[in-house]
């Protein structure tokens, strides 16, 4: 009698360990291959409206972006490595710097 309920103990517990070890391996996996996943395309889509939207706004006040000067293997490398993107962002930066240089009591 002792041996069944030593048996069924174990079986309860060997259960219950598979259990959380399946469980920490499908969070594991959720974790660290859906995830990045996810909040990457959420991030491309968010910065993809927002370059949308600035030229729009752009072409509508006359300016051109200077990516559309580029054709054939320049334009698709440009698009490719989305250099408006990252100019886009790097002036974003200068100019926020430059606004901020202008305010008396945050200047260095």
């Amino acid at each position: 009698m002792a041996a069944l309920i030593l048996g069924l103990v174990v079986r309860f517990f060997a259960v219950g360990v598979l259990r959380w070890v399946a469980t920490k391996l499908l969070l594991f996996t959720l974790l660290n291959v859906v995830l990045p996943i996810v909040l990457v395309n959420l991030f491309h889509r968010i910065l993809q409206g927002i370059m949308t939207l600035n030229t729009e706004a752009a072409t509508g006040s006359g300016l051109s972006p200077v990516t559309i000067t580029f054709t054939g293997l320049a334009g698709w490398l440009a698009a490719t490595l989305r250099i408006p993107e990252g100019l886009s962002l790097v002036l974003g930066a200068l100019a926020y710097r430059a606004s901020v240089s202008m305010i008396p009591f945050l200047r260095k």
